[in-house]
């Protein structure tokens, strides 16, 4: 399982998110549905930690199947969860990924930017998460 796990201040989140949704080729309106549904959900925390599943992984856990067969399926599962202050000493490896270039989520979410965006291909995008309460 491949995944991605960040932590950082919710003030920052709206910028974290936007980039990866920019690389994976999100429309402005699917960037903005995807960062104000979740919105209400993060500010409920102080700090957050996020994990990107990967396109595969999330196949393999929820299978999807689409008639008449799109050109290309980009599936962005996010899980997250609140992180208490007292606790982010555990999480300083997420802290620093957080701080790195969000072009390596490409990668490990599995997708193709330029499949994503071209408009003459029929292209279906899925994107959704999970809070996990711990």
């Amino acid at each position: 399982m491949i995944w991605i796990r960040l932590s950082f201040q919710w003030a920052k989140l709206p910028f974290t998110l936007i980039s990866p949704s920019r690389l994976w080729d999100f429309t402005p309106e699917a960037r903005t549905s995807f960062i104000t549904y979740w919105l209400p959900s993060f500010l409920k925390h102080e700090y957050i930690a996020l994990q990107f599943v990967s396109q595969a992984t999330y196949e393999r856990a929820a299978s999807l199947s689409i008639s008449p067969q799109p050109d290309v399926v980009t599936r962005i599962c996010m899980l997250f969860q609140g992180i208490r202050k007292e606790h982010l000493g555990d999480w300083a490896d997420a802290q620093m990924q957080a701080e790195k270039d969000v072009g390596g989520w490409v990668d490990v979410v599995g997708v193709d930017p330029a499949r994503a965006g071209d408009a003459t291909l029929f292209r279906v995008l899925e994107w959704g998460g999970m809070e996990l309460l711990v």
